[in-house]
């Protein structure tokens, strides 16, 4: 039976796959920041996120340099793109995803968790992704690492580091002259939504076992409280490690747009926000209309365009850099 074929590969031989795929894999740096180390325990637990194998030809059809050009208005500087990190690649499904654009150049994905490198891996393995290699590390300690980059992406990660400002520093030193960067931050505008339902978890619940994880997710099933049941609406409540990564997390930073500027400084140009293919025309289409004849993305309009639409970074604030020397 075909159906309890797959059932059996995914929760037996897959993990024994991991397990030896796992000792192949150098680490890079130490590990010596405490919540680094908390951070990575939580996903060697729960490896976030799993996913499918299938190929998205929305991505296939965009080139790695195209999809900057095209969201920048014109603004990139464009340059040979042949060495890029993973900075925080998890299960490796974005690693996967930048792989089918970037057929080309040598890709370096790092993460805290030994096991969701090797899940990762894995998957590449299985759908023959050739241009990427594996290591553990922590980005807090990369100055310890002698590589440099032309492209540099850090998505869902600087949140979850001790100090961010920090870490967005070592990966700058990272990065060759005129490269670019994308970031993603997660947006406190969107994120109070979920206070409510983070306070009532902590309130009841003192670990983050499978059971608490169980009794958490009953706990705002059954509350009364509209603001705490929004969470239900999200595909995240329904998958243990998405759960755990939404809403019990260890370590956790929200951002508005103002500290996004922060960050910049001005050793960068601000290139753009990238939405999902699904919605980024319709979301560019409103831009262009309340911002008429602009022949640049400022982020300060982004601020007036989020007051508006609580929803509009609910994915993070993933936005596009490009190092000015």
């Amino acid at each position: 039976n075909i159906a309890i074929k797959e059932v059996i590969k995914e929760h037996i031989y897959d993990f024994e796959s991991e397990k030896k795929i796992s000792i192949e894999i150098k680490k890079i740096t130490p590990i010596n920041n405490k919540i680094s180390e908390k951070v990575r325990n939580q996903y060697e637990v729960y490896p976030y996120p799993r996913w499918a194998s299938s190929k998205n030809d929305v991505y296939i059809k965009n080139s790695y340099a195209g999809i900057v050009e095209k969201l920048s208005f014109g603004n990139y500087e464009s340059h040979d793109i042949k060495k890029i990190l993973i900075a925080g690649c998890g299960t490796g499904f974005h690693a996967y995803n930048v792989a089918l654009k970037a057929h080309d150049a040598e890709i370096h994905a790092i993460d805290l968790s030994l096991k969701s490198l090797s899940y990762g891996k894995r998957k590449c393995d299985e759908l023959s992704i050739k241009n990427i290699k594996w290591f553990q590390a922590d980005i807090t300690e990369l100055d310890h690492h002698n590589q440099k980059y032309d492209s540099i992406e850090s998505v869902g990660v600087l949140h979850h580091i001790e100090n961010p400002k920090n870490a967005f520093e070592i990966l700058t030193q990272k990065l060759n002259s005129k490269g670019i960067m994308k970031i993603g931050l997660y947006s406190k505008v969107f994120r109070d939504q979920l206070k409510e339902a983070k306070a009532l978890i902590k309130k009841e619940i003192k670990e983050i076992d499978i059971l608490s994880i169980h009794k958490a997710r009953q706990l705002i099933m059954d509350s009364k409280n509209k603001n705490v049941r929004l969470v239900v609406l999200g595909s995240d409540f329904f998958s243990t490690s998405s759960f755990v990564d939404l809403l019990m997390h260890e370590h956790e930073l929200d951002y508005d747009i103002d500290d996004i500027k922060h960050f910049l400084g001005n050793e960068f140009n601000f290139l753009g926000f990238e939405f999902h293919p699904v919605h980024s025309q319709s979301i560019m289409s409103k831009y262009r209309n309340c911002f008429p004849g602009q022949n640049e993305v400022l982020i300060d309009n982004w601020d007036i365009m989020e007051q508006k639409d609580k929803n509009l970074f609910s994915g993070m604030y993933q936005f596009w850099l490009q190092k000015r020397l």
